[in-house]
């Protein structure tokens, strides 16, 4: 699936999913800018890390409210699970670090 397909994908079922047309703007605009962040051909084999990275980008950036933030990853989250197919793991544990200090 190419990127043109996903965000048809997505519209479609944006669409019939939410009746106002104005927050399923909103949520096309950022699933497309995610999957220009990402620049793969085949948006189907993407996991879970150019899903960290870009929250993480936009946290970085500091121009987002943690709010905002949260907004994109619920749609990131939509785009993953239902037109991906795809369930991203909610928590992934990390081994403990030794802290020097």
């Amino acid at each position: 699936m190419n990127k043109d397909q996903a965000m048809q994908s997505f519209l479609k079922i944006c669409n019939s999913e939410a009746s106002p047309k104005a927050p399923c703007q909103t949520y096309l605009l950022t699933a497309s800018r995610f999957l220009e962040y990402c620049r793969t051909a085949d948006v189907a084999t993407l996991d879970e890390s150019p899903f960290r990275d870009y929250l993480l980008e936009l946290h970085a950036s500091g121009s987002l409210s943690p709010v905002t933030i949260n907004h994109h990853n619920s749609i990131i989250r939509f785009l993953y699970e239902v037109t991906l197919n795809d369930n991203l793991p909610m928590i992934q544990d990390y081994p403990l670090q030794v802290f020097v200090l």
